[in-house]
């Protein structure tokens, strides 16, 4: 008889994907595989493999694995751990509830008891998929077979240039150091008297990439015409992220209409335009790519911030439609939904106003920069960093505006007002 590492060698060895992300999918399933949820194991574990954008297959087989290996034996110990939490002194046969109509001998055994078999799984469903992740793990990495590998180990040439907006600080920045990390050439843009060309410099220094800068303000028309012909000048753009972006936290009629143009001229006509200037640019390559950055704010309005989920809503759409248009071209385009990011001084000070709901799904621009490049170069037209903005988003798809504008609205107010409760703004609704 095989071992049962052996058999489990020749199970996961035929899953494609990246080591990290298979083992990750595999804990996932086991976990959910000494559950109680019988039946309704395997569907939710496909619905949380997607989103959290984790392999549906290894997740699979993890269910059915621990099933058939662990599943029966693990639920004595599951409901005697779940019951001494629990305070239920219930005795009972555990195994006999999983013979004939699971559902009527759950019902006749009651409630306590599927608790105790719900909690006392979770505890061991984390020490086995935590067991199982290394397990897999070490045997993805340590097998011969080549994985289907994402772009981060490719080797680019003298003429592939990534070239970013909005590129001086926040999450601007981070990805200019993380594409230089993978040595791709940069071209980066920002504003004047931003610490541009210091920044040149000290990634030249670290990543020894080619980088060349273009300080400018979107907001003059004649800037983005100005930046394509630069860019077209150097070498053929390899990559576009559209990242220079403006917000803020006004009530609207209060606003000049200056600073409603420019948040308009920067996100919406800049994106855009840019996009479109450099596009018969990117279509020289073999395969090229285009990120867009847009917001979490994209899925919803607030108030005090009318214009800027507006500008970022255009930036989804745009993405998506561009994306479904450019398939079979070479040119791959994805976007990026960050929550709040800590980018500068102004920003940071408006996150802290915002209290606990605010700074929910708060990432650094680093870890965020390494989400954004590793999953574009993994060909992922929408990206949700974090599982906090993951369950933002269904709660926004899910709520009806009636609910969640109030209470989104509330929490923006705070930056203009840090003393309005946020709870109140939800039960004025219900």
């Amino acid at each position: 008889m095989k071992s049962f590492k052996k058999q489990l060698s020749e199970k996961v060895l035929k899953l494609a994907g990246e080591p990290k992300m298979v083992a990750r999918s595999f804990a996932l399933g086991s976990f959910m595989g000494v559950t109680p949820l019988i039946g309704m194991q395997i569907i939710i574990s496909i619905l949380l493999a997607w989103i959290l954008k984790l392999s549906k297959a290894a997740a699979i087989v993890g269910v059915i694995n621990t099933n058939w290996t662990k599943g029966l034996f693990l639920y004595p110990i599951n409901y005697k751990i779940g019951a001494c939490i629990l305070g239920v002194s219930k005795n009972i046969k555990i195994l006999e509830l999983f013979k004939g109509n699971i559902l009527e001998n759950f019902q006749e055994a009651g409630i306590p008891v599927f608790l105790s078999l719900l909690v006392g799984g979770c505890i061991t469903g984390l020490i086995l998929a935590t067991g199982y992740y290394f397990l897999i793990l070490r045997i993805l990495k340590s097998s011969k077979l080549n994985f289907h590998k994402n772009d981060k180990t490719m080797k680019t040439t003298e003429n592939k240039y990534a070239m970013i907006t909005g590129a001086s600080q926040g999450l601007g920045k981070a990805i200019a150091m993380e594409l230089a990390s993978r040595k791709i050439n940069l071209l980066l843009v920002s504003l004047k008297n931003e610490g541009l060309s210091e920044l040149c410099e000290e990634i030249k220094s670290l990543h020894g990439v080619d980088v060349r800068y273009f300080e400018t303000d979107f907001f003059e028309r004649d800037s983005v015409y100005e930046v394509s012909k630069w860019a077209s000048s150097i070498a053929p753009v390899y990559m576009l992220i559209n990242n220079a972006g403006l917000g803020g936290t006004k009530a609207f009629g209060e606003a000049s209409p200056e600073y409603v143009d420019t948040i308009i001229q920067v996100n919406v006509r800049t994106t855009s335009l840019l996009t479109r200037l450099l596009l018969p640019e990117l279509k020289k390559h073999e395969k090229s790519y285009i990120l867009n950055v847009a917001s979490m704010a994209s899925f919803s309005p607030f108030a005090f911030k009318t214009v800027y989920p507006a500008s970022k809503a255009f930036v989804y759409s745009f993405s998506r439609g561009l994306h479904e248009e450019l398939k079979g071209t070479g040119v791959f385009v994805s976007v990026i939904h960050p929550g709040p990011i800590k980018t500068n001084a102004d920003v940071t000070a408006r996150i802290e106003k915002q209290g606990f709901f605010g700074k929910m799904g708060l990432v650094s621009p680093e870890r965020l920069a390494y989400i954004a490049i590793q999953q574009l170069l993994k060909r992922d037209s929408l990206i949700l960093p974090g599982i906090l903005n993951k369950i933002n988003w269904l709660l926004m798809m899910l709520l009806p505006n009636a609910w969640k504008l109030p209470l989104l609205s509330r929490v923006v107010r705070r930056e203009i007002n840090p003393g309005i409760p946020v709870a109140s703004a939800l039960s004025s609704t219900l």
